[in-house]
């Protein structure tokens, strides 16, 4: 019996594939020389005086000042001598210059430079364990008796239709050889990747437990501030019943003592509406003021022929603002009368609500007025009361008396505010299903970008058919164009950038959806969906997708095992295109971030575009051209430092750092210059450009620990998949890693947060007793959370007292003044006054219980204001030989004094007269009415037994 003859197994041809190594070369080259010349022209601009308001922002605007930015080393024209500036700056000096967020963010840098270093440790004994993996093509593959190369199957001896394993036969590329792509099916140089896995994980585990430990030492110095947010709780979901000031001081009042002042959330659209309005012809009376200014300035002098026609048509000009300003005066004075009136009319409402709460009416606590919402900030006295506050527990219902830290004044979103929780949920949803929807639809443009770099792939977005009949475009592209694939490779990072450029407007809108009370959680959901985006978008579907369309023929005829070599060979592969991201984003995106082109061309534009007659409208931003989504911001006016931005960038390096440490160490090579340039250019914005002033104490660094770790964890499955696809005998030994890293990321979640949130009582107390020895008071507290239109209309029917300056008597009676002590506690509502030292220590002086009262004692005439909601020994100055004021002589008929003559202070439903008519006696509590004719001037008519009938005496409380 005849052998038959054993036909020839014809080698598979591999296609050539683009170098990994020419990329990458081409993308440093090209955009490391536009880096270098973007550096050399920084350096020299910087130091010219005229672009100094461009690039040192923080010496020039006074505001803004900083002890950092006004240093310059060596040489004053020397380009380079910010470097050492920024370089030596310690972390107390960059806490109280830049604060809390931007030094929490250079932190994180150093981090991921500690990494780096520990990543090209690793690439030491392990880029030569990958790079010397022998070629190891499939010995069944040389005894099989046909092979069908067109469907990479191969058929043996009593074998039909074998998938052919992974081998490294046509790894040649030196980069992809120095990866784990460049192993072999169960190569047992894989057993490398496992023990680098484990050093790199258990590095930034003990790191990141160090880093929070850091944190929490930080935050604790920010929490002891004397800053308006450290020292006030949000509330919402309030019950009806207690949508009151009274109902709130009442129920809060039990346990602390230390409240401020409450002001709940009012719904005023029209009150709004008139302040913004009268805000607007405020600065339209000042800007045709100082154009009529101008004009006189600008008036010729002499009289001539030449002049006469330019002097006729400037007093014409000048005649027609002076009318337009008087027009706009005005429209003015009667939109603050009907602020005025409108602002009455609610207050009187409120008043009558809160009154009729105290006096314990019931069908009032459940009803309250309709523009009342149930939100309210309520500040107090004591970090140790706000603290306290904070953690507890308010209501025996879910979703009432819901308690939150209160944002930075400033980022407060009032609109926000009393968003009833069925209504927020909505929105929260809605917003949701638009990301989502945003996320898969992203797909298809990061698809098309990450074929960018090689020509072959692109071809395949052509029509079907076209690469036969040489019609494709790409195709007929790069036969005119030899270098074509080189300039997409070059181009393709910018394309990532661009896209990610673009995803912090469009999802500004969607979490604008969600409600936000303030821009600190406001930033954090920005944060949390950017980083979505940066991990799922730009790692998995770049990597997948970069991998997939290489092999993308191959993949559709046989898509089980394609697509185990996909994972398991192309994706090592990728680590040239991150590379190429990372050096890009840190070097072109970096310096043209220091060059602020676009800031100083907004700035330039600012300078003629827009109100800029005075100096208040100089510095002020303009909207005009393309309303709430262009703005020209003036030189002056930096803005504040994005962290919500740049946070996802670091989540992106960091995945990076840990899944390629393992898979190709040589990425670490730009990793590490990565990340100090990141730390030299940032550090520069922080101290001689950006505004710190809306610093809020490093809250999105514990949100960036929970995304670091899940960084982590996608790195350990990635190797863990990638070695059981290659059926690697190191597999199994990832499981106790990622088990462990499981654990760790729970201890941390645990309580590192919480604790990181508040302050402990016992530091509070140290807090609050160096805060009294230095005298610190209450100025700071007052009114920060109050509504701006409500503060506007307070300005208006209690305008303040203003003064050229004392007179002679003040000064002399301020020369015999002297100190001395007066106990104030507070007793069923009363304010009581005791202690005067150079009087009687028995007598009582009763006033209102509200928080700034006026007290008038029997041994002085003059009156201090003193704070009564706390028992405490306080320092008032009375003059040194105290008489008692001679009682004012009253007419016999009730007539209207002067509010000088008679001070008053108005109490529910009472009032205590405290210079006294002869038949009235000091600390007697009269009954009191309103008097309706003068409403909006809060008018008190005082009414008591011991006067004649109708005898009544008015002021002003």
């Amino acid at each position: 019996m005849s052998t038959p003859e054993t036909t020839p197994v014809p080698e598979p041809v591999a296609e050539p594939k683009p170098s990994s190594s020419a990329a990458l070369r081409s993308v440093v080259v090209f955009w490391g020389t536009v880096a270098l010349v973007q550096f050399a022209v920084f350096c020299l601009f910087r130091k010219y005086p005229r672009f100094k308001k461009i690039y040192n922002v923080r010496d020039c605007v006074e505001k803004l000042k900083c002890e950092l930015a006004a240093k310059e080393m060596g040489s004053k024209w020397n380009p380079v001598s910010w470097i050492p500036v920024v370089l030596k700056a310690t972390e107390d000096e960059i806490f109280a210059q830049v604060g809390l967020d931007g030094l929490c963010y250079l932190r994180t840098i150093k981090v991921g430079i500690k990494l780096s270093l520990l990543g090209c440790f690793i690439g030491i004994f392990s880029i030569p364990t990958y790079y010397t993996s022998p070629k190891h093509d499939d010995k069944e593959l040389q005894n099989a008796t046909a092979f069908d190369v067109n469907q990479n199957h191969f058929i043996s001896e009593g074998t039909l239709f074998q998938e052919v394993p992974r081998s490294n036969f046509n790894v040649t590329d030196t980069l992809d050889r120095m990866s784990m792509g460049n192993t072999y099916m169960g190569d047992p140089r894989m057993a490398t990747s496992v023990l680098s896995a484990y050093l790199i994980s258990i590095y930034a585990m003990w790191l990141l437990r160090k880093e929070f430990n850091w944190y929490i030492i930080q935050r604790y110095r920010y929490l002891r501030r004397a800053a308006p947010q450290n020292y006030t709780l949000f509330i919402h979901h309030v019950p009806p019943n207690l949508r009151s000031k009274a109902a709130l001081q009442e129920w809060f009042g039990a346990f602390f003592k230390d409240i401020l002042e409450i002001h709940v959330v009012k719904k005023i659209p029209n009150l709004e509406k008139l302040c913004a309005k009268r805000d607007t012809l405020n600065d339209q009376i000042k800007h045709q003021e100082a154009l009529l200014e101008k004009m006189r300035e600008d008036k010729p002098n002499t009289l001539s022929a030449a002049t006469a026609s330019f002097r006729k048509d400037t007093d014409k000009k000048q005649t027609e603002t002076a009318a337009k300003i008087t027009k706009l005066k005005s429209e003015f004075e009667e939109t603050e009368d009907k602020i005025r009136s409108l602002v009455a009319k609610l207050q009187q409402e409120w008043d009558e609500h809160d009154r009729a709460v105290a006096n314990g009416d019931e069908s009032a606590k459940e009803n309250p007025p309709k523009n009342v919402m149930d939100a309210a900030f309520i500040t107090f006295k004591s970090l140790k009361a706000a603290t306290c506050a904070r953690q507890l527990s308010h209501h025996e219902l879910p979703f009432n008396l819901l308690s939150e830290e209160a944002p930075v004044p400033n980022h407060v979103l009032w609109h926000n505010c009393g968003m009833n929780h069925y209504k927020k949920t909505v929105k929260q949803v809605l917003a949701t299903a638009c990301t989502i929807a945003i996320c898969l639809f992203w797909v298809i443009p990061m698809t098309f970008v990450a074929s960018f770099q090689k020509v072959e792939e692109l071809k395949k977005f052509g029509p079907s058919g076209c690469e036969e009949d040489g019609t494709c475009p790409i195709k007929v592209a790069s036969d005119y164009v030899p270098l074509l694939e080189e300039i997409l490779a070059i181009l393709a990072p910018l394309a990532l950038i661009g896209l990610s450029y673009m995803l912090p407007v469009i999802l500004w809108y969607v979490v604008a959806l969600e409600g936000h009370i303030g821009m600190n959680t406001f930033h954090a959901s920005l944060f949390f969906k950017l980083t979505l985006f940066m991990i799922v978008q730009t790692f998995f579907v770049s990597a997948v997708a970069g991998a997939l369309f290489a092999e993308l023929d191959s993949f559709i005829k046989s898509p089980l095992s394609k697509g185990q070599e996909i994972l398991a060979n192309s994706l090592p592969a990728q680590a040239v295109t991150f590379m190429s991201l990372i050096f890009v984003k840190s070097t072109y995106k970096m310096m043209m971030e220091l060059l602020r082109p676009r800031s100083a061309l907004y700035g330039w534009m600012r300078t003629f575009i827009g109100p800029r007659l005075t100096k208040e409208e100089r510095a002020k931003d303009y909207f005009g051209l393309v309303p709430f989504i262009w703005v020209l911001r003036p030189f002056s006016s930096p803005g504040p430092l994005k962290y919500h931005v740049l946070f996802p960038d670091l989540v992106l390096m960091f995945t990076v750092l840990f899944v390629y440490s393992v898979l190709s160490p040589i990425s670490n090579v730009v990793l590490l210059p990565a990340f100090m340039f990141l730390n030299i250019g940032n550090r520069h914005q922080m101290i001689y450009i950006y505004d710190p002033g809306n610093d809020t104490g490093g809250q999105l660094w514990p949100q960036f620990a929970r995304y670091f770790m899940v960084s982590m964890l996608i790195a350990q499955f990635t190797v863990f998949g990638v070695l059981g696809l290659n059926e690697s005998e190191a597999a199994p030994l990832m499981i106790p890693l990622i088990i462990v890293t499981v654990l760790f990321s729970r201890y941390i979640r645990q309580q590192h947060p919480r604790v990181s949130n508040a302050m402990p009582m016992f530091l509070c107390h140290e807090a609050d007793m160096e805060y009294e020895k230095k005298g610190g008071g209450q100025a700071f507290l007052q009114d920060k959370y109050k509504q701006k239109a409500l503060i506007t209309a307070a300005s208006l029917l209690n305008p303040p007292d203003v003064e050229a300056g004392p007179k002679e008597e003040d000064k002399e009676q301020q020369q015999q003044q002297r100190d001395v002590e007066l106990e104030v506690w507070e007793t069923e509502g009363k304010g009581a006054l005791k202690g005067c030292t150079n009087g009687n220590s028995s007598e009582l002086h009763s006033a209102s219980a509200s928080s700034d009262v006026v007290f008038s004692t029997a041994s002085g005439q003059d009156e201090e204001r003193v704070v009564t909601n706390q028992p405490r020994v306080v320092t008032v100055s009375v003059p040194s030989q105290p008489t008692r004021a001679a009682p004012p002589s009253w007419p016999s008929k009730p007539t209207m004094p002067a509010p000088q003559e008679l001070s008053v202070s108005a109490a529910i439903g009472t009032v205590e007269v405290e210079e006294l008519s002869p038949a009235l006696q000091l600390g007697e509590v009269h009954d009191c009415s309103w008097d309706q004719q003068d409403v909006a001037q809060r008018s008190l008519t005082i009414r008591s037994s011991k006067l004649k009938e109708n005898e009544g005496l008015v002021g002003y409380a």
